[in-house]
């Protein structure tokens, strides 16, 4: 696959909304284990780190040479699935898989705010998933930005195609727990209200967020 997208930069070519598809699909099923790295690393070491610049020349775009050492770094963080999830979104309206791929990536680089700025690209009749959402809320977590992390967890239990797992409301709690946040004295969690709660600290927070998930499951 990483040989025939060669072909079809060298070429000129401007591939179909169709055929780009395709290519995410067998991409996104790839993208695990052995075969991912594969795919990403034949691309690197096949020369082509013109990425960017070959989707720019077959758009018709020039290159500023005054951001040659920006390029380089956006270059450098683009694998073989970003660059196909890139090329689409810049022809075609994105979708569910190319916005996933893109994700995934800003995720790998620490970046949970630029991926989740990326969520609101989804078109309204393609349907949002799990998958797509919680690389994102998982990194929220791990830097532990608990006011960001809650505010996308609310707006995944509102999203209707995205089915949450038993996991993914432990993550959450284990978050707000690990932060202190259920504890008496501790500060109020910022922008807690704003979601709905009427407490953002303490044991009536623990059991507000409790009660609230305790409908998705009854």
């Amino acid at each position: 696959l990483t040989i025939a997208w060669e072909k079809i930069k060298e070429a000129g070519i401007i591939p179909s909304n169709n055929t780009l598809n395709v290519c995410l699909y067998v991409t996104g099923t790839m993208a695990s284990g052995v075969l991912s790295s594969a795919l990403s690393g034949g691309l690197s070491s096949s020369g082509s780190k013109r990425q960017l610049s070959a989707v720019l020349s077959i758009l018709g775009k020039d290159n500023d040479t005054n951001k040659e050492v920006e390029d380089k770094k956006i270059l450098d963080a683009i694998d073989f699935p970003t660059e196909l999830a890139l090329f689409h979104d810049l022809l075609y309206k994105p979708t569910e898989k190319s916005v996933s791929l893109r994700v995934k990536r800003l995720v790998s680089f620490g970046d949970a705010a630029g991926a989740e700025y990326l969520l609101d690209s989804i078109p309204s009749n393609d349907d949002a998933r799990l998958r797509t959402y919680l690389p994102v809320l998982k990194l929220y977590c791990e830097q532990a930005n608990v006011p960001a992390a809650l505010r996308l967890f609310k707006r995944m239990r509102n999203e209707p195609t995205v089915r949450l797992e038993p996991e993914n409301y432990v993550l959450m709690i284990s978050t707000v727990a690990e932060n202190g946040y259920f504890k008496s004295d501790s500060k109020p969690l910022e922008g807690a209200q704003k979601l709905g709660y009427r407490h953002a600290r303490g044991p009536d927070f623990f059991d507000e967020m409790v009660t609230e998930m305790s409908e998705d499951v009854l």
